[in-house]
């Protein structure tokens, strides 16, 4: 946004090799993807959807409270993106790393860095559901 502002509008094409390939790691679809599965929340949700299952939240700010998770990682108690942009990949890593059923994920704003935040959330879910079944669409079945 703050190079537009400068230069113009910018678009960026997605290139693959001839092969098919991506370019880098970082272009794929699940190269953020951590082993437990991860579930980006979109709009309502309740609680009650994974009663027995070991569940993480990633938090932007704060988790929700009266609901017991496992474990919690915030990303920045301020609300600063800088923070969250830094802190995401330790986060999602720690959790990964706690035995969980499944993450939570709560988005950040979807402006400025929080575009980049929210692509790499969203390239960070795995394509299977808490109940393993295949999402449609990149969204949770639940």
């Amino acid at each position: 946004e703050r190079i537009e502002t400068i230069i113009g509008r910018v678009s960026c094409a997605s290139q693959r090799r001839e092969k098919g390939g991506a370019e880098s790691p970082g272009m794929l679809a699940s190269h953020y993807a951590p082993r437990t599965p991860l579930m980006v929340l979109r709009g309502r949700w309740m609680e009650q959807q994974f009663a027995g299952n070991k569940v993480g939240y990633l938090a932007f700010r704060r988790p929700p409270e009266g609901i017991a998770f496992e474990a919690v990682e915030t990303l920045s108690s301020d609300g600063d993106l800088r923070e969250a942009a830094a802190n995401l990949f330790a986060a999602i890593r720690k959790l990964d790393g706690m035995g969980l059923d499944l993450i939570l994920a709560e988005q950040v704003p979807d402006e400025g860095l929080g575009r980049a935040i929210n692509d790499r959330l969203h390239r960070a879910e795995n394509p299977w559901d808490a109940c393993g079944a295949k999402r449609s669409g990149g969204s949770c079945s639940q």
